[in-house]
């Protein structure tokens, strides 16, 4: 082996001359990597953010000219800061990792690069203990490292700007492991779903499309026929309600139907009293067995630790039994707030009533879709369509009686 500054002959000498300088150069790399660490370490005590980058945060410089000369301080990235600072706000919500993200793209909260963050990307971003302020480096390994960016101040004299802080941290870590329950997604209802049929029989059901508009795309609700058989396959609920409105039009109601609904509201607001005074009594009950709970736990606390047997396993479970007796108390207590806020059970006047009945039309047509669901679960028993229009309506007692249009008949087939 011919190098420029020596040959290795295949002999004795040569490959005594080989292994000595593999020896060398194995020496040169372990002291270059003791010396390039100990560096590190010593920067990474001043601050400096020395493994690469962190979703969020920038590095300060000292001289933009010469990159070499930098603290490498983190500071809030102006793009990116937000973006991470919503994401752990949504996760203290309860928020699921799907759900932030739909927030996320909906904000148009992205990274750097104009990208909304991935949902692994997220649960990554969820579990660093960097947001609160303490970077690990080779986390579980013998030569772990820790810095608490919390005590340290940059040499233009910033101090680090957390996202959450360490309590916050450790429940969003909670929250992941289901420790605490996270929030549900409460399931969107449209209005009449479960009561528009095809003139063959066949149910529709709600479905919203994207359509074009002058200002973009926006989701228009329709209601959809999903059995193949049908040839109504689709029905525009702008359609729908527009029919409704024009049967509303006919409500004009007087005195003797004004008492018939004064009887039947006295029935549902006693009702509704004692349906009030019945849960507040079982929320009442549930608040103090969570009490007594929680002072049981105190007092088995106590014993174990006068017994010596209080230990970190112990400790450990005490603390998540804690947590989910707070969290049950804090539940029953909202409930029992909510019960005990204001009721309006007042009747309505005869005045209110006519004008409620005169305007019915207009009220419908100002609804939102919550409203307009609950108000035609009140009023309809189902609608008959073609595709194209609104073949008829049935109606539930007594608007049956009281709703009497030449439009729309009740429960036949005839055209509008």
């Amino acid at each position: 082996m011919f190098f420029v500054n020596y040959p290795f002959h295949n002999d004795g000498s040569g490959k005594e001359h080989l292994f000595m300088e593999f020896a060398r150069a194995k020496g040169y790399s372990e002291k270059l990597s003791e010396v390039v660490l100990r560096g590190m370490t010593k920067r990474e005590k001043e601050g400096a953010l020395m493994y690469g980058g962190k979703f969020g945060y920038d590095k300060i410089r000292e001289d933009r000219r010469n990159a070499e000369k930098c603290s490498l301080f983190p500071k809030p990235h102006p793009i990116e800061f937000p973006t991470i600072k919503e994401i752990f706000l949504l996760r203290l919500q309860g928020e699921s990792l799907q759900s932030i993200r739909e927030h996320l793209k909906r904000k148009g909260l992205t990274n750097k690069n104009g990208n909304t963050p991935l949902k692994a990307s997220i649960g990554h971003y969820l579990k660093d203990e960097f947001y609160y302020g303490v970077q690990v480096i080779k986390k579980g390994k013998e030569n772990e490292r820790r810095i608490d960016y919390r005590e340290l101040t940059a040499p233009d004299g910033s101090v680090f700007i957390s996202i959450v802080t360490e309590e916050e941290f450790q429940r969003c870590q909670q929250i992941g492991r289901g420790e605490i329950p996270r929030k549900k997604k409460t399931k969107r209802q449209h209005p009449l779903s479960g009561l528009i049929q095809t003139v063959e029989g066949y149910p529709l059901y709600p479905a919203e499309r994207p359509v074009r508009r002058t200002g973009g795309r926006e989701m228009q609700l329709g209601y959809e026929c999903q059995d193949k058989r049908s040839n109504q396959p689709r029905i525009k609920a702008e359609i729908v309600f527009e029919a409704i409105e024009e049967i509303l039009k006919n409500l004009f109601l007087t005195e003797k139907e004004y008492d018939q609904f004064v009887i039947g509201q006295r029935r549902f607001i006693e009702k509704k009293r004692s349906d009030r005074k019945y849960k507040k009594k079982a929320v009442t009950e549930m608040i103090h067995k969570a009490e007594r709970a929680l002072e049981d736990l105190e007092v088995s606390k106590a014993t174990l630790s006068r017994q010596g047997e209080f230990d970190a396993d112990s400790k450990a479970i005490h603390e998540k039994k804690k947590a989910k007796f707070k969290q049950t108390l804090i539940t029953h207590r909202e409930e029992e707030k909510a019960i005990n806020q204001k009721h309006d059970d007042d009747l309505k006047t005869f005045t209110n009533f006519l004008e409620l009945s005169i305007n019915a039309h207009q009220y419908w047509a100002l609804a939102n879709n919550d409203q307009k669901r609950r108000i035609s679960e009140i009023l309809l028993l189902n609608l008959i369509v073609d595709g194209k229009e609104v073949q008829s309506m049935t109606l539930k007692k007594p608007f049956d009686r009281w709703l009497k249009g030449d439009k729309i008949q009740n429960g036949g087939h005839a055209r509008t």
